[in-house]
């Protein structure tokens, strides 16, 4: 798996296009209490090299910075600060003029309030010279690391939620996390069987999903999924696979 050649120019162009269409509906700050509920990290962080594919604006990797973790993340957007900038005050102020996030139950002031301090303390390491190295702009089909070199790469609502609308995509980035992982490293990506899929919602995705288990499976990979309903933040599960 770890000398598996890396996807071809034109399915990174493809995924490099999914992004591109949604950069105003993009929760792009998750803060790092929204992070840390959602995501399985190790009790002891410190030296633990930890990967965030889709970050956007998120404050985790500055948040893991500080509790001494070897942390990166990766997202196609680190390529213009100023055009990430714009495309997070415009989703602010759309959910603002809204009244609501996405999906939620409840006015959702305080949520936005969160994110906008999520996205300053973001802003805050991405600019810091001591941090910029640790901050990538690539794709997820394509990540700027050595094979067998992390120890848990994870994904909020970007491998799954959006590259999984096409399963090829989906397909290149779980095989490329594999290929970075060290043997018994993990790989979690939330959302996993969304809650709506039982709506009817995003069956192209649904299906991608259970080809991706039957294709594990097919390779005797280890995975399991987390039901997150216990969180109070979503209803869907969390897939978690370890690396051979």
């Amino acid at each position: 798996m770890s000398k598996r050649a890396r996807p071809p120019a034109p399915l990174q162009a493809a995924e490099r296009a999914q992004w591109t269409a949604v950069p105003t509906t993009f929760p792009t700050a998750r803060p790092w209490r929204i992070v840390a509920a959602l995501i399985p990290f190790p009790e002891q962080l410190a030296g633990q090299r930890i990967v965030d594919v889709g970050a956007g604006g998120s404050d985790a990797v500055a948040a893991l910075l500080a509790a001494g973790a070897d942390a990166l993340a990766v997202d196609p957007r680190y390529r213009s600060f100023p055009a990430l900038v714009r495309d997070a005050q415009a989703y602010f102020a759309a959910q603002e003029a809204a009244g609501r996030l996405p999906q939620a139950r409840e006015d959702s002031a305080a949520a936005i309030a969160a994110q906008r301090d999520a996205f300053r303390r973001f802003s805050a390491s991405f600019l810091d010279p001591r941090h910029r190295h640790r901050y990538h702009a690539a794709v997820a089909t394509a990540l700027p690391l050595a094979a067998a070199s992390v120890d848990l790469l994870y994904s909020l609502d970007c491998i799954t939620q959006y590259l999984d609308r096409d399963y090829d995509l989906l397909l290149a980035a779980v095989r490329e996390a594999l290929r970075v992982l060290r043997p018994g490293g993990r790989l979690a990506l939330v959302p996993f069987r969304d809650d709506v899929f039982r709506l009817g919602y995003h069956q192209a995705r649904h299906v991608n999903q259970e080809r991706l288990l039957a294709w594990l499976d097919e390779r005797a990979l280890a995975w399991r999924l987390d039901d997150l309903s216990p969180t109070g933040l979503t209803g869907s599960a969390r897939l978690v696979v370890v690396a051979p």
